[in-house]
Order: C-alpha cells, then structure tokens, then sequence
C-alpha cells in the first residue's frame, strides 16, 4: 500500500486578484455537515447558487476558490475527474447557479460542489502542527500537515482527513492532470507549508 512516489497537496489560499471567489452556498440544509465528509445530495435543494464575493475579482476560472473549503469545479475539470476515475459512490457533484455580484444568474456556465466522502487516516501527528479539543487527542484544525503515505490506498487521489475531515488533499498524479490540462484556480500547499 506505499506511496512513496505520490506528493500530496491541500488547497492553499487565494493569491491571484483577477479571481473570482464565492463566499456562500444558499439553499443548503446544514451546510457546515460537508466539513463531515458525508453525503450532502439529499440536503440541497433543486435550486442551490452561489454569489460572488464582491471583495474580490471577477475572473472565473476553471476550480473556483470559496471560503468554504469546498472544492467546487467546472464542467470541463468534472469531466476531466470521470476521466481519472473519480466517479464512484464516494464522491458526490453537486450542481448549483452562480450569480454575479449583482446577484444575477451567470448564464452559459455550470459549477459542481465536489464533495469526496473517503475519509483517511494518515495524518503524522509527530511532524504536523494543529490543535485539539480538550481531549488532546480529536483534532480541530491543522495549520501545517504531513502525512503517513503508508496509511494512504494505492487509489486514494482525492480524499478527506479522517481526523480533520474539513481539509481535503488532492494527490500529485491528479494535479498533473489538471496541470495538463491547463486548469486555472486551484491553489496548493505542499505537505509541510502553512494552510492558512
């Protein structure tokens, strides 16, 4: 089950000014449960949208940056995901409508929330830096994060943290293809950079 040649990635923080961000999801029943890793479909409603942020750009690219952690796609990059595989039971794409900043439908476009329910136990608490409840032992935030690449299935391209199921890591393989294929708007800390 080793992984040795695989790096691992989590998304980073937006950089580019020019790129436009959503800040929320609207006619979702429970959003925080996605940072659960659990299935969502049933909870959204058939009419689900997304703003964009007035404070930042205007420019949408392919993966759209949100302040939800959520990774949210285009139909190019879905289809390019089916490709890789990523179409089985553990993840779910969530469609919605995006709105401009004046809260108008932006038409000719569709946008999935990604929503990946495999969640992995890897994290090397012995390198990485977070912080936990009370317990000292259920994590509630990583501020920098390694992984155990030996905990990892051979198949595992894009997953959530079992112990911190908010974060989402995309393997190296997966963002080579994105790399390839020339899509826009994911940004990545490596393992041992700052999240946030």
């Amino acid at each position: 089950m080793t992984n040795q040649k695989y790096e691992y990635f989590t998304r980073g923080m937006l950089e580019d000014p020019k790129a436009a961000a959503i800040n929320y999801f609207f006619n979702i029943d429970k959003p925080h449960k996605f940072d659960d890793g659990v299935k969502m479909f049933n909870n959204c409603a058939s009419d689900v949208y997304a703003t964009l942020d007035p404070q930042n750009g205007d420019l949408l690219t392919d993966i759209l940056y949100n302040f939800t952690d959520l990774f949210v796609v285009n139909e190019k990059t879905k289809e390019i995901l089916f490709k890789e595989g990523l179409d089985k039971d553990f993840i779910e794409y969530i469609p919605f409508q995006l709105k401009n900043k004046k809260k108008k439908i932006i038409k000719g476009v569709q946008y999935y929330i990604v929503n990946p329910t495999n969640k992995i136990e890897c994290v090397d608490r012995s390198s990485s830096k977070f912080s936990t409840r009370d317990d000292g032992v259920t994590i509630i935030e990583i501020s920098c994060l390694h992984l155990i690449n030996d905990k990892i299935p051979k198949d595992a391209k894009l997953f959530r943290l079992k112990e911190c199921s908010n974060i989402i890591v995309y393997r190296s393989d997966l963002i080579n293809v994105f790399k390839k294929n020339k899509l826009s708007g994911l940004p990545l800390s490596a393992m041992g950079e700052k999240i946030w």
